[in-house]
């Protein structure tokens, strides 16, 4: 695992390793001596970078797309959240998370998952607004929503005023 800052003439650069070992066979590498073992956990991509300058944009969907837990996910990068990309998803009718672990990687984006109404699909936003208040997070809330009508904007809209009122105002 490695991160390099490049100090170059007209900019500056943070390289940061997103795999353990490499699959690129570069002859002047050691890492792509060992080949690619496995990918880095987003936790273990942000704890390489110490700046106090660099946050995260917590997206929880995302998180499902990638196959990682948000909460978990969560844990790791609370104290660095700037920002929170709200949507939801849901599975495809007759689908299972089963399912969708199988197509993690594969497909991009899998056409199991399905947009949504905020607050009514796979993503725990209590448990999501209980971690954001543990660590008095003060960032926007962005959202993705709309995709199935305005009504759906709407309804995810109040379910997130909803929440910012319930953990964040006094």
């Amino acid at each position: 695992i490695e991160s390099v800052f490049l100090r170059l003439p007209r900019k500056e650069t943070i390289c940061f390793s997103t795999q353990v070992g490499c699959a690129l066979g570069c002859s002047f590498c050691v890492t792509a001596l060992m080949g690619r073992l496995r990918n880095l956990t987003p936790g273990e991509i942000v704890g390489q970078i110490s700046d106090p300058f660099f946050g995260v944009q917590f997206d929880p969907s995302n998180s499902i797309v990638a196959g990682e837990d948000p909460l978990v996910l969560l844990d790791r990068v609370k104290q660095r959240v700037v920002s929170m990309h709200a949507s939801d998803r849901y599975l495809e009718k007759g689908a299972s998370v089963e399912d969708l672990q199988r197509d993690i990687g594969k497909l991009g984006y899998s056409p199991l998952l399905k947009h949504g109404v905020t607050g009514q699909g796979m993503n725990d936003y209590g448990g999501i607004f209980r971690r954001l208040k543990d660590v008095n997070y003060r960032g926007w809330i962005s959202i993705e929503d709309g995709m199935n009508g305005l009504d759906e904007m709407r309804a995810s809209v109040e379910f997130l005023k909803k929440m910012r009122k319930q953990y964040f105002e006094v």
